[in-house]
């Protein structure tokens, strides 16, 4: 594979746009929700210009490869388009070939990159004109973003946010994707907030809290919603005191970092301990024989919740729900270790390519009023 070049470039991205009324989900909800834009919603292209991540510059291709809907910082490329999420692997072959579309930029969530690095096209590739992939749309798992960055080059740069404020939360630049030594614990992390842009990490009582310690984490800045369409008890619940309230449970480390927990509502309350599945996930995916995992919490007499891990695994191995078991207890602490663990063939994935937790959790709580 001839690997992206893995020269940086400055900043001229910034192309200036007024929204003012959008449509999207609301939070991780598959459904239409109508978004009432403020009128500085432009912002979230000038934090881009404001700040010092890889430019995307007019002379650009794009390859875009994901069907999220609300990202539009791509208005001066030329974009090659993909027909169907499942077909992201022909970013390598034929439906957005790099080589042939001269692709210099391009957007991927996790799922898809995923599925470039085990596409067995991707040895044979020529990637030399790629200057920048952001991800984005669900946490990246480190073991997948060590791999990719080893294999396709450093040019990864990662946003967060949501629809409410489209990409304007987080960012983390190329060159802070640091594999070894002082630095690299961030890659864990969704980098620090957006030029123009405020993040923090508050309490349920609105309490900012003291670095490292984990509560929600929230946003504010010229680039928000004004609320949804005509649900005001919606607007009133997810903008609070000025601050977008995303639904995920983060830190925050000295230098502003900021490191994604889980979505609250994935959160798994085990004999009242609070477990984080994205940290049993992660150590998951250090076994060699683990392709891809979800951790849920499903339903115990004694604890209220138990942890279950659901994973992918190469058959070939012959991996045991004890081995598993085995290999988490060597990095987690007790409570956190699965309980049970079942093998699967692939696990289900939403239109946005994220990981589908309700729909892995729903046959364990067939039947009950709540998944909780």
């Amino acid at each position: 594979m001839r690997p992206a070049d893995r020269t940086q470039e400055p900043d001229q991205h910034g192309q200036h746009c007024d929204g003012r009324s959008g449509i999207g989900e609301q939070g991780n909800r598959s459904v239409a929700i109508g978004k009432a834009f403020c009128h500085d919603t432009g912002a979230n292209h000038r934090c881009g210009k404001q700040q010092r991540a890889q430019a995307f510059r007019k002379e650009g291709a794009g390859g875009w490869e994901s069907s999220i809907c609300h990202v539009s910082d791509f208005s001066s490329l030329t974009l090659p388009m993909s027909s169907t999420f499942d077909t992201v692997a022909n970013i390598i072959s034929e439906t957005c070939d790099i080589e042939r579309e001269k692709i210099t930029h391009t957007w991927m969530v996790p799922t898809q990159i995923r599925m470039v690095l085990d596409s067995p096209a991707l040895e044979g590739a020529d990637l030399s004109t790629l200057r920048t992939i952001v991800y984005g749309g669900a946490p990246m798992y480190v073991e997948d973003l060590k791999e990719a960055i080893r294999r396709i080059g450093p040019i990864f740069v990662q946003l967060f946010a949501q629809t409410e404020s489209p990409m304007t939360g987080t960012y983390m630049r190329a060159q802070d994707h640091i594999l070894e030594g002082p630095g690299s614990e961030r890659l864990a992390s969704c980098g620090h907030a957006r030029s123009g842009m405020e993040v923090a990490i508050l309490d349920d009582t609105q309490r900012r809290l003291p670095l490292g310690e984990t509560g929600e984490i929230c946003i504010k800045g010229p680039a928000l919603m004004n609320g949804y369409w005509n649900q005001p008890e919606a607007t009133a619940e997810t903008l609070r005191n000025g601050w977008l309230h995303t639904g995920d449970i983060g830190l925050m480390d000295e230098a502003g970092y900021v490191f994604i927990m889980d979505r609250s509502k994935d959160m798994v309350i085990s004999g009242g301990l609070n477990v984080y599945p994205r940290e049993i996930e992660e150590v998951l995916l250090r076994h060699p024989a683990i392709s891809q995992a979800a951790v849920i919490g499903v339903p115990d007499p004694k604890w209220g919740e138990a942890v279950k891990a659901v994973v992918v695994a190469d058959g070939a191995a012959g991996l045991s729900e004890a081995d598993v078991i085995g290999f988490t207890a060597e990095h987690l602490a007790g409570y956190k270790k699965p309980k049970s663990v079942d093998f699967v063939a692939d696990l289900p994935k939403t239109t946005y390519g994220k990981v589908d937790k309700k729909a892995i959790r729903a046959p364990y709580w067939e039947g009950r009023g709540r998944m909780v």
